[in-house]
């Protein structure tokens, strides 16, 4: 059970924030490359009336200003998720704990071998909780220049970061629930 825990806590949280950053700057290069094939037909679209059956020139000025804002905004929530890290997964952690002592200690006489054997359980859980709210505060990056820029009537739909980011949450639990598995196998079989 070490070598899991070890991984989930001292490599793949604390790598969590870059991983996530380094996916919506991977979205901003793909929106240039967009960008730059869609520039020449939104070029020709200035030769013709306001409205053709390809959209009005609207969408391309649009989509500049997305490209233009985007980093801003991106580095903008990063700072603003680095701040808001510290504070919120304190509480998190104090709230955890102070639930967890007060789930142990209701076992009276027999809370000191219940907090013994119950350890790695409650830890498991500690990370499965910080999983999210990690996801939530460094996923700023990606929401909200979206939300802003749809504020303003820029929104240009995310370009797979998005999907990006799911998918890798959704492989990261499932290794962490293959890992699982195999380390109760493994005890079942060593039992």
């Amino acid at each position: 059970y070490i070598e899991p825990m070890a991984f989930y806590f001292g490599v793949f949280l604390p790598s969590l924030p870059y991983v996530i950053f380094m996916t919506v700057v991977v979205g901003w290069i793909l929106a240039v490359l967009q960008s730059l094939i869609a520039a020449p037909l939104w070029a020709v679209m200035h030769m013709t009336p306001d409205r053709t059956f390809v959209g009005s020139q609207t969408q391309g000025y649009l989509m500049f200003l997305s490209l233009f804002m985007r980093p801003v905004l991106i580095i903008a929530a990063l700072f603003a998720a680095m701040l808001l890290a510290n504070p919120i997964i304190l509480y998190v952690s104090k709230a955890f704990w102070a639930m967890r002592t007060a789930n142990v200690s209701s076992a009276e006489s027999i809370g000191f071998y219940v907090q013994f054997l119950t350890w790695k359980n409650w830890l498991i859980m500690y990370g499965m909780l910080l999983l999210p709210v990690v996801y939530m505060i460094y996923g700023l990056t990606n929401t909200l220049p979206d939300a802003i820029l749809t504020w303003i009537g820029a929104g240009i739909r995310p370009l797979g970061e998005t999907q990006a980011m799911s998918e890798m949450r959704a492989g990261m639990e499932r290794h962490g629930a293959d890992s699982r598995r195999s380390a109760a196998l493994g005890g079942a079989a060593g039992a």
